[in-house]
């Protein structure tokens, strides 16, 4: 039988096929786009986006969800495969949280405004995404996970941005914002002269330990 494939052009390459096997039906769309001013009733494709992204994860078929440049309110939860692709750069912004229970989930390019949990997912790829705590202590959450994070930003309470509880994760190019911020506040205390207490012989001479910078050898973050 002849197979006939149509291709359609759109940055996340979806792909239908046409057999003489299959009654002429083409399979189910595996990509789905979603925009602020889409509709919830629309097809999802480019030029018909859907307005919710939970509006897209509820469709059976989507394995990828391209998310357009905007603003979100909503509250997600992640428990089967799928990649959630947004423009990173702070274009997509989350208002809400997001919960990741599936494996394989990928997040890409998509800020989060009321922090991000993960538990018991594995073959998790986070990317691309600044991460805000709302009214958590951490911006993100990592529990009993596995996966890779790269080229984040997180936020957080005042001792952690990250925590991460019985998990193995690939971490580079992290940002703790909140780290940064505690040690810089705490830098002036640090630096302080502590006095301490002086020989006989070399009284009445006063002597104290004074801190100096020898640089930055390294960073180890959580």
């Amino acid at each position: 039988a002849a197979l006939v494939t149509a291709h359609l052009a759109c940055s996340a390459a979806c792909s239908t096929s046409r057999s003489a096997d299959d009654g002429g039906k083409a399979p189910a769309m595996t990509t789905f786009f979603v925009d602020p001013e889409g509709s919830d009733g629309a097809a999802g494709d480019r030029d018909h986006p859907f307005k919710t992204i939970g509006h897209g994860l509820g469709v059976e078929s989507a394995q990828r969800l391209v998310v357009n440049p905007g603003r979100y309110t909503e509250d997600l939860h992640l428990a089967r495969s799928i990649e959630i692709y947004g423009p990173g750069g702070s274009g997509a912004v989350l208002e809400g949280s997001v919960e990741i229970t599936g494996n394989g989930v990928r997040f890409h390019g998509l800020d989060v405004t009321g922090g991000l949990r993960v538990s018991g997912a594995k073959s998790l790829v986070l990317e691309d995404g600044v991460y805000a705590p709302g009214t958590a202590d951490d911006g993100l959450l990592i529990v009993g996970s596995s996966g890779r994070v790269d080229r984040i930003e997180a936020h957080g309470g005042p001792e952690t941005c990250i925590s991460a509880k019985g998990s193995t994760l690939a971490l580079s190019d992290i940002v703790l914002r909140a780290a940064i911020g505690q040690l810089q506040s705490r830098l002036p205390r640090w630096m302080k002269p502590r006095r301490v207490a002086t020989p006989l012989y070399l009284l009445p001479a006063r002597a104290h330990v004074q801190r100096q910078p020898l640089g930055v050898v390294g960073v180890i973050g959580p």
